[in-house]
């Protein structure tokens, strides 16, 4: 995945409140992030696009926002302290988190999935047992309270998010990953070339 690096990152000890962004739906956790939230303490805003329905009920007292695109979603990061992605399924990537990381948040994800990878535990961010409200609660509250954590742990998350997924290194990955499927596709057929046509007999598969 390619991600639109921001110029500069934000000081995450400056955020207002956790972050969770992305579908309103049962398996991203929403329901899990704000019990975690209402026992560790501390302020939320949930940020949703323009587009996307809400499939599960939300409290009456919880500020959602809406973006329309990517500066309003950009606005959104730079305003928290840092980002909850507690998926109850197994993401194939995680592209919020990888958002917020390019600003400089550190992230508090589920310890499943490519979230897994995503998030270096105790680097970038912290990884909790998926569905453990205790566990993300004790994260989120571990970060709030400690500006001086949120901040090491955001600007490592920052430096991997210029370091993997900017689109230069999307596309360098995209055609490495062609190259090595033609050169082993080449060591099992001999003979066979990309450059034959489509129609050729020794194109066939």
């Amino acid at each position: 995945y390619a991600i639109r690096i921001p110029p500069e990152p934000v000081d995450p000890a400056a955020g207002r409140y956790v972050a969770f962004a992305g579908r309103l739906v049962p398996e991203k956790g929403v329901s899990l992030f704000l019990q975690a939230a209402r026992r560790a303490g501390v302020p939320v805003r949930i940020n949703r696009h323009v587009k996307h329905f809400v499939t599960v009920p939300l409290p009456d007292d919880v500020e959602v926002t809406v973006n329309r695109g990517p500066d309003d979603l950009a606005a959104y990061y730079r305003g928290a302290r840092l980002l909850a992605m507690p998926s109850l399924w197994y993401e194939t990537f995680g592209i919020v988190a990888a958002e917020a990381m390019s600003h400089g948040l550190p992230v508090v994800a589920s310890r499943q999935g490519a979230l897994a990878c995503l998030v270096d535990d105790g680097a970038t961010g912290l990884l909790v047992d998926p569905g453990d409200a205790d566990q993300l609660a004790g994260a989120l509250r571990r970060l709030w309270d400690d500006p001086a954590l949120a901040r090491r742990l955001g600007r490592a998350a920052r430096e991997k998010a210029c370091a993997a997924w900017t689109p230069r290194q999307h596309l360098d990955g995209v055609l490495g990953a062609y190259r090595l499927a033609l050169e082993r596709r080449a060591v099992t057929r001999p003979g066979w070339s990309p450059r034959q046509p489509a129609g050729s007999a020794s194109a066939v598969p």
